[in-house]
């Protein structure tokens, strides 16, 4: 019988360790919601309607922030050098996925720092 009971209390430590228990729950604080174009246009009415969806699913404000310029290079190079902690995010669009292949003086490396946050916030959770 006893050994029984270490097997279970070794199974229910081994499934949730102790520090994931220390964890605070996502978000804690605001949200800041890049958006690499200007105010008006389509792109920043989805990220509007995104953000308030956002905001009103995980009960924290979501701040839209407009970052226009160089092909939405100014607002990618800033989510980019942003803590990875998952609360800087970024609106991409389909030109960003071969900006990088296109300029060589981007201000980030972005298959670089794309995994750099990815892995840090896979760690959290």
């Amino acid at each position: 019988m006893r050994h029984v009971l270490i097997a279970i209390a070794s199974c229910v430590f081994a499934i949730a360790p102790p520090a994931a228990h220390s964890q605070s729950a996502y978000p804690t604080k605001s949200i800041r919601f890049i958006v690499p174009v200007t105010t008006g246009g389509p792109s920043d009415l989805v990220a509007r309607l995104l953000g308030e969806k956002l905001s009103t699913s995980l009960g924290k404000p979501v701040i839209i922030d407009n970052r226009p310029g160089a092909s939405n290079t100014v607002g990618a190079a800033l989510v980019a050098k942003a803590e990875p902690d998952g609360y800087t995010l970024l609106q991409a669009a389909a030109n960003m996925a071969t900006i990088h292949i296109l300029m060589t003086d981007l201000p980030f490396d972005a298959v670089k720092d794309s995994r750099r946050c990815r892995s840090r916030i896979l760690r959290r959770t």
